[in-house]
């Protein structure tokens, strides 16, 4: 079955999670197939949402393929989400501010798992008749917000929930996906790495790269990323399609993480000081205050060489990795600091160590 996700009111932060989620839902299982298909504007997502206005506005037509739109606006009534039809969506709204640390990619997969069954049931979130008090069963519908935790670690598909899902011609090989999903959800909840690997988890794998003129700087930091199966971003790389650079920025901003490269390619000073320091470029410093602001300041990477360096004194407190002679020599600092950041990469075991091409003295 063929599910389409669109996004509607949703900040950068979310939609990186969003697009991680239905990598994982899809890599977990067969039966199901979300597809990413693009953003909406409708009056009633504008603020808060009412179901049967929604419903009506963003349903699509009877036969089409059923869609799930996420959003960042809450409902009137305090759910969570609604489902009906061929639509259901899905609030995000103050997620952090009431879940942290669950992640946010469980509960997706949960209400991606919710919505899946009721699409193929053809009946509303309703009709599956949850308990009358949470117990973890994946059709409790938690109208007291903190029982959502219970869903989230220790979830599952009740006997009688199953049974009922099996009377609306629900099969067994979607339910055994669904399993597959709510167990997923679980390693997420629980941060279970090595879980999340073998039950398919899927992290973002694109990381942006801001850089200067140093070209074997930026050469090194891409070939460094490619070694931990990442995806690098340079903007140099892709088309501009008629773009400023801030434009460019923006539409390849879709990343969870950026490495800041200060390579020395300027000098300057105090309008008082002879001295000229090396410093790197004033767009770089500048995207480095972008991204911090998309990204949040810990999946921001600054990387310099070593030596003196001139740098805003607004960065005076923010630690760099520094290289000798190659941000290939940082290989296992930034896998650690992309660990911190979420995402999902290689053993060290696994991970084969980049040539730097420093030739060997001979001996005699």
């Amino acid at each position: 079955m063929n599910i389409e996700v669109c996004f509607a009111r949703t900040n950068t932060e979310h939609k990186r999670l969003i697009c991680e989620a239905i990598s994982s839902f899809n890599s977990a299982q067969l039966p199901y197939r979300l597809r990413l298909r693009r953003e909406i504007r409708a009056r009633p997502l504008q603020e808060s949402v009412r179901w049967p206005a929604v419903r009506s506005a963003l349903a699509p037509a009877s036969g089409l393929t059923p869609r799930i739109v996420v959003t960042d606006s809450p409902f009137e009534d305090n759910w969570f989400s609604h489902c009906g039809g061929n639509l259901c969506v899905i609030s995000t709204h103050q997620w952090f501010r009431l879940f942290a640390p669950p992640c946010l990619q469980s509960y997706l997969l949960l209400e991606f798992c919710i919505a899946a069954a009721c699409f193929s049931a053809g009946v509303s979130d309703l009709d599956l008749k949850p308990h009358d008090r949470s117990v973890g069963c994946v059709a409790d519908m938690c109208a007291w917000k903190p029982d959502i935790l219970l869903k989230l670690r220790a979830g599952y598909i009740c006997g009688e929930h199953e049974a009922l899902l099996r009377q609306y011609n629900v099969t067994v090989p979607q339910l055994r996906a669904l399993e597959k999903v709510i167990e997923l959800a679980r390693a997420y909840a629980l941060g279970r790495d090595e879980e999340k690997r073998r039950l398919g988890a899927t992290g973002s794998s694109r990381v942006f790269v801001v850089h200067g003129r140093c070209g074997k700087a930026r050469a090194a930091a891409v070939r460094t990323l490619e070694s931990l199966g990442m995806e690098p971003v340079v903007i140099m790389d892709e088309p501009t399609r008629g773009r400023t650079v801030i434009e460019q920025i923006e539409a390849h901003a879709d990343v969870g993480f950026a490495l800041i490269l200060f390579t020395p390619d300027d000098r300057g000073a105090l309008m008082d000081s002879p001295a000229l320091q090396p410093r790197p470029r004033q767009n770089v410093v500048f995207e480095y205050g972008l991204f911090v602001g998309l990204l949040g300041r810990r999946r921001v990477c600054c990387i310099a060489p070593g030596g003196e360096i001139d740098l805003p004194s607004d960065l005076a407190g923010v630690l760099q990795l520094r290289y000798r002679s190659s941000i290939c020599e940082l290989q296992d600092r930034i896998r650690q600091e992309l660990l911190s950041g979420g995402y999902l990469i290689k053993k060290p075991a696994d991970t084969k160590p980049i040539r730097t091409n420093h030739k060997r003295s001979k001996t005699k």
